[in-house]
């Protein structure tokens, strides 16, 4: 009866997805809480918000700050392409070679792909974050590559410590 039980529970967490796998755990109400805010921020459709949310959460150590700088880049449009940069966290071709060499894509349009562009933006800011000795403030002016985009900065921060407080008064 024992193992009926435990396969019966197994078998339910591999049908039934929860809404995000983040590596940070978040429950039900603050998984809920992001993609309501992706929402509202992008006036994007409440798949396009989950595919964001799911993506952040599975390939990032630090999803709130990843939305933060999508929420500026690129206002959650993942096909958005501006002044030759592309999607969520808008990748410059600078980058392009050495994203293909790690094998983060294998063709510029990936960058227009939601789990590839988040790839993508993960590879560049964990970078830079070394470049800055783990320094969040410098690692973003490398990552939007001017050191005079202090309201860039600025706003992504804030939003950071904004979602940072709205997670933890909502645990």
């Amino acid at each position: 009866m024992k193992r009926l039980l435990y396969l019966s529970i197994v078998l339910t967490l591999l049908i039934i997805p929860s809404t995000c796998h983040c590596k940070t755990y978040y429950n039900d109400k603050i998984k809920q809480l992001l993609i309501e805010w992706v929402e509202e921020q992008s006036q994007s459709s409440r798949a396009t918000a989950i595919e964001i949310v799911n993506s952040v959460c599975r390939e990032t150590d630090e999803p709130l700050l990843y939305l933060s700088i999508f929420r500026y880049e690129s206002n959650f449009n993942s096909r958005c392409i501006s002044r030759g940069n592309f999607g969520l966290g808008q990748i410059s071709l600078i980058n392009y070679k050495e994203l293909k060499e790690e094998g983060i894509i294998s063709n510029k349009k990936q960058l227009l792909l939601v789990n590839h562009n988040v790839r993508a933006s993960r590879f560049i800011l964990k970078k830079k974050l070394k470049q800055s000795h783990n320094n969040i403030r410098r690692a973003l002016y490398l990552y939007v590559g001017n050191s005079s985009r202090h309201s860039y900065v600025k706003k992504v921060l804030g939003n950071y410590t904004y979602l940072k407080h709205k997670i933890k008064s909502a645990a």
